[in-house]
This record gives structure tokens, C-alpha cells and sequence, in this order.
């Protein structure tokens, strides 16, 4: 993210109790407040990326524990929906995935099988931290 001193002056700063989403949340708070948040196609970020499953889990983890934190009252995070919905196949990503032209169709498959078991991962941890299974932690 890139902003403005001023904004940061006007919105605050992130919210350093969240696990994860920091970002969209101060982004949520500066559009509520009429400060236009919008995407710059032309900026290059570079992130390395995770090499180990492990590591993805980890993020997951931080990123489940985030969400439940922001949307702790949304209906979409609710116990009952996230039973509902949270075990059916990754649908965006299956779209996403299939449509790779240069990706084999092997390749493909193994992308969707790892997008579902991250999708089942991130439920079950999400599960745990609404029954008080699982606590948020910064990881």
C-alpha cells in the first residue's frame, strides 16, 4: 500500500491488534472517511514467494486468523456458513486455474487439489478459532 502522510494523519495508522488485513481495514476506514482507495496497475511489488507447504500454512493460518478477527459479526463468517460453505471446492480458483493456458493439464490439477486443501485448512482453522478451539496468533 501507498498512501499519503496526510492520510495516514487523517485515517490512523494500521491496526496492529489484527493478525492479518491491516491493509484492507485501513482502506476500509479511509473510504468510509472519502479518501479513495484505488489500485495502481503500474506498480511492480516484489514478495518472495512461500517455497514449502508448511509456509503456507502458516500464512493461512495469519490470514484466518485476521479475517475472523475483521468480520468477527458478518454472517459469512458465522459458525452455521462456514460449516455451509467453507468445504465446497474453491470455485474462483478452479475458474482461475483452468483457464491457464500455459499450464498443463497435470499441472492444473495439482493447482486445484492444492487450492482446495489450503480452502479446507483455512475452514477448519477458522472453525476452531469461532469454538474457541484454536486461538489467533501471530505466525
Amino acid at each position: 500500500m501507498i498512501t499519503w502522510r496526510k492520510h495516514l494523519d487523517t485515517v490512523g495508522y494500521f491496526n496492529d491488534s489484527l493478525m492479518s488485513g491491516g491493509d484492507n481495514e485501513w482502506g476500509w476506514r479511509a473510504n468510509d472517511i472519502g479518501i479513495p482507495v484505488e489500485y495502481a496497475s503500474d506498480v511492480i511489488v516484489k514478495h518472495p514467494a512461500r517455497n514449502t507447504f508448511a509456509a503456507l500454512l502458516q500464512k493461512r493460518r495469519r490470514i484466518a486468523g485476521g479475517a475472523v478477527s475483521i468480520y468477527r459479526k458478518e454472517a459469512r463468517y458465522s459458525l452455521l456458513m462456514l460449516l455451509l460453505l467453507g468445504y465446497l471446492p474453491p470455485s474462483r480458483a478452479v475458474l482461475k486455474i483452468w483457464r491457464k493456458l500455459e499450464m498443463t493439464l497435470i499441472e492444473k490439477l495439482i493447482a486445484i487439489s492444492m487450492a482446495y486443501c489450503l480452502k479446507v485448512y483455512s475452514t477448519t482453522y477458522m472453525i476452531g478459532l469461532k469454538v474457541g478451539v484454536n486461538r489467533i496468533e501471530r505466525v
